[in-house]
């Protein structure tokens, strides 16, 4: 990767940080775990590990911390987002709120990370559902809208 990429990816996450990146993407599998009114533990169990895996792929330029933040932070606030009892269409708008308000942080690599790491979560109980799918299918369309 050039230096000149290497600024770019530094730029897009001085303005989105990784904190605010992570807890954001797990509104957004959490609102796809529960398209479904079925919120499976393995769906659950594999939204950290999905992150954890995917996003250093399509930057590899990410600092160490950002695992620990994940794994930690990330554990916790989901969690939390358990406890809430929120449905998927609250979790879905902040993710999408958040979204849209850093549209032009988000590269097309980071926009098809977010719909197949959705994916990924959504066929790791049973493969996609109906439901599910139409899920999927919105993202699609709300990511391109944007």
């Amino acid at each position: 990767m050039s230096r000149n990429n290497d600024y770019i990816i530094q730029e897009k996450y001085f303005k989105m940080n990784y904190e605010e990146l992570s807890q954001n993407l797990l509104h957004l599998f959490h609102a796809a775990a529960q398209s479904d009114e079925e919120l499976h533990l393995i769906e659950v169990s594999s939204i950290l590990e999905i992150i954890q895996q995917k996003l250093p792929e399509i930057y590899p330029n990410l600092p160490e911390e950002y695992s620990n933040i994940i794994t930690t932070q990330g554990l916790e606030y989901y969690k939390m987002l358990n406890k809430q009892n929120r449905s998927y269409e609250e979790n879905y708008h902040t993710f999408l709120s958040f979204f849209k308000q850093h549209s032009q942080e988000f590269s097309g690599d980071l926009r098809s990370f977010c719909i197949n790491t959705t994916l990924a979560v959504l066929d790791s109980h049973k493969g996609v559902n109906p439901a599910e799918q139409a899920f999927i299918d919105r993202l699609k369309k709300d990511c391109k809208e944007t």
